[in-house]
């Protein structure tokens, strides 16, 4: 547990949810023709809507792996795969299952986006 960085995690996680909820603000102008309450639930019901979402959230996981691995000096594939680990718990925990295949798709993405930010991170620079 000595080589598991707290503050990675941390930073990595808080980095992600920002980048989640900017994604989310940003569909509104992106998306909406008008900003009524039902206007917006039936925005977010839409297919093109959902996977941009999706793309927002698969970034986020990426970019958070890319900094939990920059922060978490020694062993950070180990730190992204906790991070992941996370990301999954989280995202299962949140899951509406409406539609099935936006949160299996979402959380199946989770895992090899994090990993590749973990190892584009991880490299060392000349």
């Amino acid at each position: 547990m000595k080589d598991v960085s707290i503050k990675a995690l941390i930073v990595a996680v808080v980095v992600a949810v920002v980048l989640d909820i900017l994604g989310g603000v940003a569909s509104i102008p992106l998306f909406a023709t008008e900003y009524t309450e039902e206007a917006i639930d039936l925005l977010l019901q839409q297919t093109n809507v959902m996977l941009y979402i999706m793309a927002v959230s698969t970034v986020s996981s990426l970019v958070g792996g890319f900094v939990c691995a920059k922060l978490a000096g020694e062993a950070p594939l180990k730190n992204a795969a906790i991070f992941a680990a996370l990301g999954v718990v989280t995202s299962l925990m949140m899951a509406a299952f409406d539609p099935i295949w936006l949160d299996v798709v979402g959380i199946l993405l989770i895992i090899p986006a994090v990993l590749v930010g973990a190892m584009m991170g991880s490299r060392k620079t000349a």
